[in-house]
């Protein structure tokens, strides 16, 4: 006979032991969620499943495969938002997740071996595949994994996955996997016995609802070229909120960016607006991985996180002086410039004021803000152990889904100045390094891709065509006139006019490197950047690289070929050609541009003209003085005249530029006040000091370019400051109405 208390116990946990089954799942409708529902689907897949298991598998996991190898198998075999939930309840989500996961393991465990040890399959080419597929993991943890530093021991340990696969785009992918393994006998073996001393994920299995399955399952469909087209949230909305907003349709429905579309049996999701475009997004998606900065010395890891965004042998094309100024594939680039960098600065934060894309192009305007810490390479310059800001331009062109050419460009003299060693004379404007964001509430980095109307783009790049070809002498290639003739935009003819006011506002704002300076309005930009360039080179000819431009926001790169002859940031004429690298961008609204940003390779400029920079940087030479200033009246008033004059219809482009006392813009003929040498002032171009520091500071320099491009992601939002006391001072004149 039972006891008294034992007849309690009985009688107290027997009914809360029956009173929870899987009973619900007598349902029909959820026992027609656990099997395929399509009736006399064909199974042509079912027959080579399992081997394209064991395959794919060993495509990932084989200790003998190459980086790249993995890489692209992973983009092969695996959704792109493929999902995940394995032990400790993580979940895990999109490609980079996946790439993590991989990598981190492979890291721990280099010599790592999966033995499959069965295979099955379950489904049909209708709704897909679920396979199942026990393993017995083997490996030597000679890396440092989630649990600590490497134990040198070896393990075993065994697991099982749970996969579902379907066919996208004519291939069959991974699109989800439950999977658990034993790591308990992992960390037994590898002498992690105590579980109180590790940092064990906090996270757990999800509390289960009555009779729930797993989720994606059988019939689902990847989304849409409509979805994709309007990027719909891929999170999807609470329970209740998903009952509430689900719709049933025949067909989706495509109702732009701002009202999500319509999926049959799915629950309605928020509109995310346009899309981004294709180049910016890619380099968005890298610099999510350098922003963290992970692997900072770590070349093997770094390589295999940023193969895939790169062709294997793109270009990395610095400003002079940085080592040997093209670097070609990512080892010349993780060791020319990266590593150096990491040396020299930290912390380090990269601010973009400007991110503009298209599909096969993007560029950036960037400043960073970093702790000078060590030295550049060998150079003698010793760093400030304070804070810098280092100004960095980059532009990137595109094949297919890689890059294949990232230039960039950086104010090294403007670094150099802060550490007092100025190598060019001082600017007749402002010249401390004051640099902004642009001024519209368009977002940090602006533009903001989904509120970026269809159009704008193409009416911003015909403004930033016609300023190359007013204001730097480009002649239109074939393909450019035919995008805009497409567009409906008009190139300017080719008589191009002598002053170029109409193309900016009253009060525009533009910011020059080192050298140049700020100019606020017209008439400070016309006559101390224009002038000086127009007076120093002609016969000048701008062969363009890159013209990328995304809503409000363009950005240009390439070279001004010319003939210098006059005098420029104290150098008299040589009558040399010349080759000036200049990177610019423009903030482009209502038909003219509103802010203006220029940086100029000026090492490789100023070495042409036989002038070593990096000599002036490290010896402390006196500066030569800076050239003569434009007459008081020159430009200016000049210019003013003959847009009154234009303007009221008496005289053509021609008589306008005559009107102004100028000779055709970049002509070869001397302007009528040619004796009085307008100042070719330093404001117009960017130091040169890297052409000649000695190789290795140039190669740690040039590391900061790579920060503009590819650490700008992860920039603070910017605060707009005034100007430092000095500049305050020297910028008094054009503040008296209060204007920062």
């Amino acid at each position: 006979m039972p006891s008294p208390t034992r007849a309690l116990a009985a009688a107290v946990l027997l009914p809360l032991a029956a009173a929870f089954d899987n009973s619900c799942f007598d349902s029909t409708q959820v026992l027609a969620a656990l099997a395929p529902p399509t009736r006399e689907a064909p199974q042509t897949f079912l027959k080579d499943c399992a081997q394209w298991v064991v395959d794919t598998t060993d495509s990932v996991w084989s200790p003998e495969r190459s980086p790249a190898e993995v890489n692209r198998s992973l983009r092969e075999y695996f959704y792109e938002d493929w999902m995940s939930v394995t032990s400790f309840g993580r979940q895990m989500r999109g490609m980079k997740a996946l790439e993590e996961a991989v990598w981190s393991t492979k890291r721990a465990f280099p010599d790592l071996q999966i033995h499959v040890t069965d295979v099955f399959c379950v489904g049909n080419d209708i709704d897909g595949y679920k396979t199942v597929m026990p393993d017995v993991l083997t490996g030597t943890n000679t890396g440092p994994s989630v649990y600590g530093p490497p134990t040198g021991k070896r393990a075993t340990w065994g697991g099982i996955a749970l996969c579902y696969v379907q066919r996208i785009g004519g291939k069959w992918q991974y699109v989800a996997e439950w999977v658990v393994h034993d790591e308990l006998a992992q960390l037994k073996q590898l002498g992690l016995e105590h579980l109180d001393q590790l940092s064990l994920p906090s996270s757990a299995a999800a509390t289960p609802t009555a009779c729930s399955i797993n989720r994606p399952s059988w019939g689902w469909q990847p989304p849409t070229e409509t979805q994709v087209a309007t990027k719909r949230a891929s999170a999807s909305p609470a329970p209740a909120v998903a009952a509430a907003a689900t719709v049933t349709v025949s067909a989706a429905v495509d109702v732009g960016p701002w009202v999500a579309p319509i999926i049959p049996g799915q629950p309605q999701a928020l509109p995310v607006g346009y899309a981004t475009p294709k180049a910016k997004r890619i380099v968005q998606q890298m610099d999510a991985i350098i922003g963290e900065q992970r692997y900072c010395y770590e070349w093997e890891p770094w390589r295999q996180s940023m193969e895939p965004f790169f062709e294997p042998d793109f270009t990395y094309d610095t400003v002079k002086g940085v080592g040997k100024a093209k670097f070609v594939g990512l080892y010349d680039w993780f060791f020319g410039e990266h590593v150096l960098w990491n040396n020299a600065f930290a912390p380090v934060r990269f601010t973009q004021c400007i991110f503009a894309g298209e599909e096969q192009t993007a560029t950036t305007t960037t400043y960073a803000t970093a702790h000078w810490r060590g030295m550049l390479g060998s150079t003698l310059v010793p760093p400030t152990n304070d804070t810098i800001r280092v100004r960095i331009n980059d532009f990137y062109q595109f094949s297919g889904e890689r890059i294949r050419t990232n230039y960039m460009m950086l104010d090294i003299a403007d670094v150099l100045r802060q550490a007092g060693r100025r190598v060019l004379p001082r600017a007749r404007l402002p010249d401390d390094g004051w640099f902004q964001p642009p001024s519209a509430m368009e977002g940090v980095p602006a533009p903001l891709s989904p509120f970026v109307v269809p159009g704008v783009s193409d009416s911003s790049r015909a403004v930033a065509v016609q300023l190359l070809q007013a204001e730097w002498h480009y002649s239109p290639s074939a393909d450019m006139r035919r995008r805009l003739a497409a567009s409906g935009h008009a190139l300017l003819s080719a008589a191009v006019p002598a002053d170029t006011r109409a193309l900016w506002a009253d009060t525009l704002r533009f910011y020059g490197p080192s050298g140049i300076g700020y100019a606020q309005g017209y008439d400070e930009y016309a006559t101390h950047v224009l002038r000086v360039l127009w007076s120093a080179f002609t016969d000048a000819k701008f062969a363009l690289d890159v013209l990328s431009c995304e809503g409000h926001f363009c950005g240009a790169h390439g070279y001004l070929h010319a003939t210098h002859t006059g005098c420029f940031a104290g150098e008299p004429p040589t009558g040399k050609l010349v080759s000036m690298r200049a990177g610019m961008h423009w903030h482009i609204d209502g038909g003219v541009a509103r802010e203006g940003y220029l940086m100029v390779d000026m090492p490789a400029l100023f070495d042409q003209l036989g002038v070593d920079l990096f000599e002036r940087a490290l010896t402390a030479k006196p500066l030569p003085p800076q050239c003569d200033a434009p007459p008081a009246s020159g430009v200016t008033a000049r210019a003013a005249a003959s847009l009154a004059a234009a303007s009221s219809g008496t005289t053509s482009p021609a008589t306008s530029l005559a009107a102004s006392g100028g000779a055709s813009m970049w002509s070869n003929a001397p302007a009528p006040n040619a004796g009085l040498q307008p100042a070719p002032n330093p404001a117009e171009h960017p130091p040169a000091v890297l052409a000649n520091m000695p190789l290795t500071l140039l190669m740690g320099v040039a590391a900061a370019a790579f920060g503009s491009g590819f650490l700008a992601a992860r920039a603070l939002p910017p605060a707009r400051r005034r100007p430092s006391p000095a500049l305050a001072k020297l910028a008094s004149p054009l503040l008296e109405d209060g204007s920062q």
